[in-house]
């Protein structure tokens, strides 16, 4: 009945992950050097112990809103810590900590010098901009599928 010809997509993707996985070193490289900053954050998190990790998450949210006096924001975040830690997930915790540190700072390095660089180019602007609207268009789980592939994110999946 539909007589049209399918399009080869799955063949194409095939052929580009057949090709990409002959780059084995660069994307080791690159999950080594990933690895590497979340190890030296997770090493930072387990070297202070967990009371004085939360006297100073309270401090820093004490002096940041000094101003305000948010008592009920410090006093739930006291709770809540205390919960995590009484719970047995503090390690899950500074992991997904870990995570979201190292995932801000490598968005940040790779995020402001592309931007001061398309604020001075255009022809650099002309580049970025489509692909920027088409990923903000695409759930976060989609770019998540192939970085687990090809970094071989073995410290994501734990």
């Amino acid at each position: 009945m539909n007589n049209i010809p399918q399009l080869p997509v799955s063949d194409w993707i095939n052929s580009l992950v057949k090709w990409l996985s002959g780059f084995e070193g660069f994307f080791n490289a690159i999950t080594n050097f990933i690895g590497g900053i979340i190890d030296g954050f997770q090493w930072i998190f387990d070297l202070i112990p967990i009371w004085l990790f939360i006297v100073l998450i309270v401090g820093l949210t004490y002096y940041l809103l000094r101003a305000q006096k948010h008592w009920t924001l410090i006093g739930f975040e006291v709770i809540g810590l205390l919960y995590i830690w009484n719970q047995g997930y503090w390690r899950d915790m500074t992991q997904t900590l870990t995570l979201v540190l190292t995932s801000s700072l490598i968005a940040l390095v790779i995020g402001i010098p592309i931007g001061i660089w398309m604020a001075k180019s255009n022809t650099v602007q002309l580049i970025a901009k489509p692909i920027l609207d088409f990923m903000q268009t695409m759930p976060a789980f989609v770019y998540l599928i192939p970085a687990v592939a090809f970094l071989e994110l073995e410290w994501f999946l734990v």
